[in-house]
């Protein structure tokens, strides 16, 4: 069946809507037996009076008279019976037309016989009415008696009602069958509202409501309150808001992405450069952005002394690997800005669940380039992540010699005044010693140092006045380079070499060889890198053993001891306070400093000696060494000035596969030096395999991996915060969705499809079977109802990913679904309870009309511990008895269609009957507007197809597009489920919603000067709007299928406007479905099928004819 097939239907019909049901002929009073009323008795009277005559007592034989002169002529009739009338009735009529009338005609001219036979005629309506009663009798005893049909009952209606606990109360039963007072009705008796189901009121309460609206390839937004207009908190203008869960156009986009803390991050001074990278797993079908885009989109930030400190972006690289790409991108702070300090949830202002310096890479998704980059890492699997720090000019340093400690910021003596061999000294730094480091580069400046140390101990030879140089070079002076590690001083430089003191180039301290043990190992993490870790092992015994080790009562204990330790998403991440400040150089000191061991004296004990000789020997004329030249004073060694450059990294890998064993997963965990937390809108979580399967739902066996940044479904996520909600505890949250609200033509629920539901426990999404979700008669939010939840026991309010002191359920859209797939909703509150009318012998007219809201305010027998009961919502469902005009309707279309779908009038009367709340269905006959599998597919010559195309009734209703009213797809559904049962096997029948084919006007306009150009083209536009869809603006008129639109038809509307001067390059287009708008000028547009038809597009192209450009000729 093609979609372009150009048959068409040979039926051309309007269809029918609910008031063409209606049949006059079928009323009883339509042909009374008795039709006189008092005009016509009065004017029988009258002519049968000209046949009565009278004789005179002198002439018998020839009639002297008749008696119409007793009577009112027929002229008189109508002014005489409306005098009469207004006299009697003379309390309706004023004072002054009471008086005109009694002058016109003087009191006492309506004879007693006239007022008598008045009278007599206005006792005729009795007998009248039972004659013409005869009509309806015989058909009620028909219908009732011999078909044994009787009227529909009244149907009770029902209502939400909300409870509220005492203060201090932790639990209250409201039984089944308890009633309440929905006050009195029309004769003043007591309404009674007897409660549906046993509530077990408990103390939490909704107090949040956030969402995500992830709208897949396009952007990411989020509404921090979303019962508000902009997601943000405004409040609503509407008198009765409602808004969607799910997701808004109107809501800001997110910023999205990751966080790294790490003690390499901490910075105190000088020019700083971050260089990260990122191993990373990509899709081999992923689009990836280019460097280009990554440079431009993403915003780096690091935790600063008062606020959070923005970082300049370098450059970004790829680098493409055999199983993973590495991201890698290079930040810098300038020598001017504060320092890198540990993160303070009070200057910063975040949910990070650390105590170390942050780096937070964020993405705004407001722009294809920013989603681009988002979607590309959310696609992504992070497996490891490396930060490399290298900082020039740190100055913060603690200093000292053998003597004790020195003062950095003067000149001072590094090796003491008499630096001798052997003499050390010690460089200690807090920000360097606690990270890993690959390098120290010491940047001295030396204070009156000779130009020449060749040249300055000539005279120190190894003999008194003979022998070689001691100071043989400029490279004499030597130091050796230590650090220190478990109080252990290790070698810095290459297999224990020295260096230069007096290099040009800055001192350089290397390790010994040992860097890469102190990587974190998946397996055997390295001890260096546990400093500062306090995890107890003993806590996670089971967790570390093998499978099977632990039985019986004793694994139970310790299985509560290990979840005890990480019951929250708030657990003591791991790190103790970094050291800001160093301490002094003592025997018990462990690690924090390096040393300069000096490895040649400075000859001061030389001195003295060689200058004693010297001048003895020069004293002595007849010495050999007279002329020898007095020895030059050693140069003592004064810095004055130090720096240190260094590089330090941090490594840590994020991805196991399934052959790690629990233990190493935890030392990787209590090693780690990286901590990655994912940056949601509303918070952050810290990402680690260990933390996830410390939650009982994740499987610990199956090999786990996550992305560097926060993955959401598609469409959208509604978040609802819970106070003081009793983990296990029975919830009933109320759903008040405005029923008609949701987008027709977005995709429905599939049969095997529903809401999910998670519950947030330790940051991690529990999912919520139906063991968990025990009711819903939502209908997946397609009407208002309650959703009865169990909260998990694991549910806690401490958690990070959102506000905590808060528990969390999630509700988000199944995969293909759309977030105008659902209605959008006027609350959601807890503690919910459906209420029954209770009829005891009530009037009833409140059926018709609804309860309105607050009615209910009180239980009949309150509970002890019930503070409040409130009705937020009017009640429905209800409905009256069934009137004498809808039974007689119903029944004569029963007995033509016998409660089965033969031809097109039985299948629309089917089901304008069973559904009120169609307007107008038409049935097509032989027509199929879909395939097997679902998918569209209009064919007007389908043998053994049915089709019924339904409009509603958008009157007082809070419809999705007015102009182009359509039944939801669960209306379609009810439709469909109820005609199948009553027509026959063989046919294919399926519902659907009309095809609206837009008209669409672009013309030029003049107005008269009188008008307002700008304000009066929205007026023309909206009376364009609707002259051709009269039924969006709340006007009962009907809407017609099929039809042709003539061009001159409308020209001649518009130029009627009272506001318009004159038109001009009118072109009138044509846009069939959703399509894009047909181009083509056309002077006549016809509708395209059986089911189509023709509306005014929202908005039509009108520009303004300025003045100064209209031709006067």
């Amino acid at each position: 069946m093609a979609l372009d097939c150009k048959y068409k239907h040979p039926l051309q019909h309007d269809g029918t809507n609910q008031l063409q049901r209606f049949q006059e002929a079928l009323e009883p009073g339509n042909v009374p037996l008795h039709e006189f009323d008092l005009r016509d008795w009065m004017r029988f009277a009258w002519y049968y009076a000209g046949h009565v005559k009278y004789f005179s007592i002198t002439d018998a034989n020839n009639p002297h008279g008749d008696w119409q002169d007793f009577m009112k002529s027929g002229d008189e009739i109508e002014a005489w019976l409306k005098d009469a009338a207004l006299v009697e009735d003379e309390g309706w009529i004023s004072r002054d037309e009471r008086e005109r009338i009694m002058k016109r005609e003087p009191q006492g001219d309506y004879q007693p016989h006239l007022a008598l036979f008045l009278s007599f005629l206005k006792l005729m309506k009795f007998p009248k009415g039972q004659l013409n009663g005869f009509t309806k009798r015989h058909l009620d005893f028909y219908y009732t008696r011999v078909l044994q049909l009787g009227r529909q009952p009244a149907l009770a209606d029902r209502v939400h009602i909300l409870f509220e606990l005492a203060k201090n109360a932790a639990l209250e039963t409201v039984p089944s069958g308890a009633l309440l007072d929905g006050g009195k009705d029309g004769n003043g008796k007591p309404l009674r509202y007897a409660t549906e189901q046993e509530l077990t009121v408990n103390t939490a309460t909704v107090a949040l409501m956030k969402s995500i609206y992830h709208k897949e390839g396009d952007t990411v937004r989020f509404a921090e309150m979303t019962n508000s207009s902009d997601g943000l908190g405004t409040e609503f203008k509407e008198e009765n808001p409602c808004w969607n869960a799910f997701g808004n156009e109107e809501w800001p986009s997110a910023t999205l992405g990751f966080a790294l803390a790490s003690s390499v991050l901490l910075m105190k001074e000088g020019t700083r450069e971050v260089a990260v990278s990122l191993s990373l797993g990509f899709p081999d079908d992923s689009d990836l952005p280019s460097l280009k885009q990554y440079q431009a989109q993403l915003n780096v930030f690091l935790t600063g002394e008062k606020e959070w400190m923005a970082a300049s972006l370098l450059k970004v690289t790829r680098v493409p690997l055999a199983a993973v790409d590495k991201l890698e991108f290079t930040v810098t702070v300038d020598s001017s800005q504060k320092g890198v300090v540990p993160y303070d949830p009070k200057i910063h202002l975040e949910r990070l669940n650390t105590n170390l310096p942050v780096l937070r890479v964020l993405v705004n998704t407001d722009n294809p380039d920013g989603y681009m980059v988002y979607a590309s890492l959310s696609r992504a699997v992070i497996t490891e992540a490396s930060i490399t720090v290298k900082v020039t000019g740190a100055k913060d340093l603690a200093v000292e010699n053998d003597q004790g400690r020195l003062d950095p910021s003067k000149p001072f003596y590094p090796f003491g005044p008499l630096p001798g061999k052997n003499s050390n000294f010690y460089v200690g730094s807090s920000e360097i010693f606690q990270k890993t480091w690959d390098y120290i580069d010491l940047n001295i400046s030396w204070k009156d140092k000779p130009k020449s140390f060749y040249d300055l101990y000539e005279s120190y030879l190894t003999g008194n006045f003979e022998g070689t140089r001691i100071v043989g070079s400029e490279q004499y002076f030597q130091v050796r380079p230590e650090y220190l590690r478990d109080n252990i001083w290790h070698p810095a430089s290459a297999e224990g070499k020295t260096l230069d003191l007096f290099s040009t180039s800055p001192l350089e301290i290397k390790r010994d060889g040992a860097d890469s043990a102190d990587r974190v190992s998946p397996a055997v993490p390295p001890l260096l890198m546990k400093k500062g870790i306090d995890v107890n092992k003993a806590l996670l015994q089971n967790y570390l053993k093998p499978p099977g080790q632990e039985e019986g009562a004793s694994a139970a204990k310790k299985q509560v001891a290990i979840s005890a330790r990480f019951e929250s998403a708030r657990f003591d991440p791991g790190f103790t306070a970094l050291e800001t400040t160093t301490e002094r150089f003592n025997p018990a000191t462990k690690s924090g400093y390096i040393r300069l061991k000096l490895m040649q004296s400075f000859l001061h004990e030389r001195y003295a000696p060689l200058l004693t000789l010297t001048m003895i020997e020069k004293s002595k004329s007849d010495s050999k060494h007279a002329n020898a030249a007095l020895p030059n004073e050693p140069y003592t060694p004064v810095i004055a000035s130090i720096t240190a450059d260094y590089q330090a990294t941090a490594w840590n890998s994020f991805v196991f596969d399934k052959s790690v064993t629990p233990k190493q997963k935890y030392d990787n965990f209590t090693a780690r030096t990286i901590q990655l937390f994912h940056e949601h809108p509303f918070g952050q979580a810290e990402q680690h395999l260990f933390l996830k399967e410390q939650c009982d739902f994740i499987d610990p066996t199956e090999s786990r991996s996550f992305s560097p940044v926060p993955v959401y479904s598609p469409e959208g996520e509604f978040y609802i915060g819970l106070k003081d909600a009793p983990p296990s505890g029975l919830l009933s949250l109320l759903f008040e969705a405005v029923e008609g609200s949701e987008n027709p033509l977005a995709a429905t629920f599939g049969r095997d499809q529903e809401i999910e539901w998670c519950a947030l426990s330790n940051n991690e999404w529990k999912p919520l079977n139906k063991d968990y979700v025990t009711a819903d008669d939502t209908n997946n939010l397609l009407r208002p109802g309650i959703v009865k939840v169990i909260l998990p026991a694991s549910i806690n309010s401490s958690n990070t990913l959102l506000d905590s002191g808060f528990s969390w359920l999630k509700a988000s859209l199944p995969q293909g679904l759309e977030h105008t797939s659902v209605c959008r909703l006027a609350g959601v509150m807890a503690q919910a309870v459906v209420a029954v009318f209770s009829d005891n012998g009530n009037e009833l007219s409140h059926l018709s009309t609804a309860l309105p809201a607050g009615s209910i305010g009180k239980l009949i027998d309150k509970p002890a511990l019930i503070k409040k009961v409130t009705q937020l919502f009017a009640s429905y469902g209800g409905a009256t008895i069934e009137d004498d005009h809808a039974f007689y309707q119903r029944v004569s279309e029963r007995l033509r269609h016998k409660q089965r779908g033969v031809n097109i009038w039985d299948y629309e009367h089917l089901v304008l009957q069973q559904f009120p709340s169609i307007h107008k269905v038409k049935c097509l006959s032989h027509t199929s507007t879909r395939k097997e599998d679902g998918s569209p597919d209009y064919f007007e010559l389908a043998p053994g197809y049915v089709s019924l195309v339904v409009i509603p009734d958008i009157r007082n209703k809070n419809i999705f597009d007015p102009l182009q009213p359509r039944a939801s797809q669960n209306l379609l559904g009810e439709i469909e489920d109820f005609i199948r049962p009553l027509n026959s096997l063989h046919v294919k029948f399926d519902a659907a919603n009309p095809d609206y084919e837009t008209v669409l006007l672009d013309f030029r306009v003049k107005f008269h000067d009188d008008y307002d150009a700008n304000a009066y083209r929205k007026v023309l536009n909206d009376d364009i709007v609707r002259y051709l869809s009269p039924w969006a603006f709340g006007e009962f008129s009907d809407i017609h299928f099929g039809g042709k639109l003539f061009k001159s038809i409308l020209i001649r509307f518009i130029e009627e406007r009272a506001y318009v001067d004159f038109i001009s390059h009118f072109k009138m287009f044509h846009r069939i479905g959703q399509g894009d708008v047909n181009v083509i000028d056309r002077n006549e547009i016809v509708a395209g099928s059986a089911r189509a038809i023709l509306v005014s597009a929202p908005l039509h192209t009108i520009e303004l004819i300025e003045k100064d450009k209209v031709c006067n000729e």
